[in-house]
């Protein structure tokens, strides 16, 4: 019996565990511990598998991740494929609504099943893209706004819109993503504990999408760079990605766990 049977951990990549193409030593120091002892540790991000398999087997991951914020889960080991979910024609619906406003964004990416990595658009192509696309497997759509002034329009623009059982979320300040409301990380987290029959869930983030992940943990932690909208929803706040927050969290862990 290991001290972290039954515990389930993850965490958001980029400025949670990942910072400025850095991992830090004494966050993998840490999870080697959690994990020689019971512990199950996942990634939850809204990056594609192939990217996250880079780094899977250095950073301790020991079970399936969460690809495309929750769209997409995975055992990067044997690539067996625990939950996928897609866009419907609703997606382009909200899209025309968009860019039928005043909203400015200078890219638009889709992440499909068809293609190994997202595809990239200059939304001046929307059309062609729009025509391209429709009928493939679409897990998620990002833009990317050029300032910050565009973004905060877009974001704006969005809080305004009826988007039924889709979401739009925010990875970072620049950033709008568009993916069906049960494929996001919070749903992703649940489906990964089930499958593991986990008794207690630790997750941790720094931005806006990683709300709902918090949100449906047992201890959501906020890293102390994190946004303000989800250190108000966290359970806890830690250290700064830069202080090895992960490290932090398993230690909290080790003393409460006795």
């Amino acid at each position: 019996m290991g001290k972290f049977d039954g515990v389930l951990l993850a965490t958001d990549w980029d400025g949670t565990f990942y910072h400025d193409n850095r991992l830090f030593d004494e966050n993998l120091k840490a999870l080697k511990y959690f994990t020689e002892n019971g512990g199950k540790f996942t990634i939850c991000s809204g990056r594609y598998h192939e990217f996250l398999r880079t780094f899977a087997k250095r950073v301790y991951v020991n079970t399936y991740v969460s690809c495309y914020n929750g769209a997409h889960i995975i055992n990067l080991d044997d690539n067996d494929i625990l939950y996928e979910g897609f866009c419907d024609d609703k997606l382009f619906d909200i899209l025309d609504r968009l860019f039928s406003s005043d909203a400015k964004y200078k890219t638009i990416t889709f992440c499909t099943k068809e293609y190994p990595e997202p595809l990239e658009y200059n939304t001046a192509d929307y059309e062609t893209a729009k025509q391209a696309l429709r009928g493939k497997y679409i897990y998620k759509v990002l833009l990317r706004a050029e300032n910050a002034a565009d973004a905060a329009n877009g974001l704006r623009i969005v809080k305004q819109m009826e988007l039924g059982d889709y979401i739009g979320v925010r990875s970072w300040e620049f950033s709008m993503e568009f993916l069906k409301r049960e494929n996001a990380k919070g749903a992703a987290v649940r489906r990964i504990a089930k499958k593991l029959s986990s008794k207690l869930v630790v997750a941790v983030g720094d931005y806006e999408n990683d709300i709902d992940l918090i949100l449906a943990a047992d201890i959501g932690y906020a890293v102390g760079n994190a946004v303000d909208t989800l250190k108000a929803v966290a359970d806890r706040i830690t250290v700064n990605v830069t202080e090895s927050a992960i490290a932090q969290i398993i230690y909290d862990l080790d003393r409460e766990l006795q």
